[in-house]
C-alpha cells in the first residue's frame, strides 16, 4: 500500500518546472494583450476633410433585391389604369435637378439598377445651367403617382408634375 500512496502523492503536487512554465505563458499572454491594446489605431479623416463630395451608392442592396424590383416594375407596367385619365396632358415624375452633368449621369445609372428609366433634360434658369432628371412622360396622373410611391419605397424623393414640352 505504501507504493500506491507514494505514487498518488507524486501526481498531486505539480512540479516546479511545470508551474514556472504556466506562469511564464500567462505573463507573456498578458504582455501581448497590453501591447496590442496600447498600439495607436489608424483613423481615416472624415469625408469633408478629403474634399470629396459624399456620394451614397446602394448597389449592394440593389443587387440583393433585384428579383423583387424586377417583379414590381413588371407589375406596374402590366397594370391597367384604374380610372380614365382626367386630361390628355402627360405627366412626369421629377427625381432630381443638379448643376453638374456627371452627377446627373451617376444618379441616372444608380436608378437604372433599381429598374427606373430616367431622362436628363438641360435647362437654363436665371443664367445657371441645371440638369433635370425625370421619369416619363406617362399618360395618366395615376401612373405617375404609382411611380412616385415606388420611388418612395426606395427612400427617393420625387415630384409629380404635368409635362411641359
Amino acid at each position: 500500500m505504501n507504493r500506491k500512496t507514494n505514487r498518488s502523492k507524486r501526481y498531486d503536487k505539480p512540479s516546479a518546472l511545470r508551474l514556472v512554465t504556466i506562469i511564464t505563458l500567462c505573463l507573456l499572454f498578458c504582455a501581448a494583450l497590453f501591447y496590442l491594446q496600447n498600439q495607436p489605431h489608424e483613423t481615416l479623416p472624415p469625408n469633408h476633410a478629403l474634399n470629396k463630395p459624399h456620394v451614397h451608392f446602394e448597389f449592394y442592396h440593389v443587387l440583393k433585391n433585384a428579383k423583387e424590383q424586377t417583379q414590381d416594375s413588371a407589375k406596374i407596367a402590366s397594370e391597367p389604369p384604374t380610372s380614365p385619365p382626367h386630361t390628355n396632358t402627360p405627366y412626369i415624375v421629377q427625381v432630381a435637378a443638379v448643376k453638374n452633368f456627371n452627377d446627373a449621369d451617376e444618379i441616372k445609372a444608380e436608378l437604372a439598377l433599381l429598374g427606373f428609366e430616367l431622362q436628363i433634360q438641360k435647362a437654363t434658369i436665371r443664367g445657371q445651367t441645371w440638369y433635370r432628371l425625370f421619369i416619363g412622360p406617362v399618360e395618366t396622373q395615376q401612373h405617375a403617382i404609382r411611380l412616385h410611391k415606388k420611388l418612395a419605397r426606395h427612400h427617393i424623393k420625387s415630384l409629380v408634375r404635368k409635362a411641359k414640352f
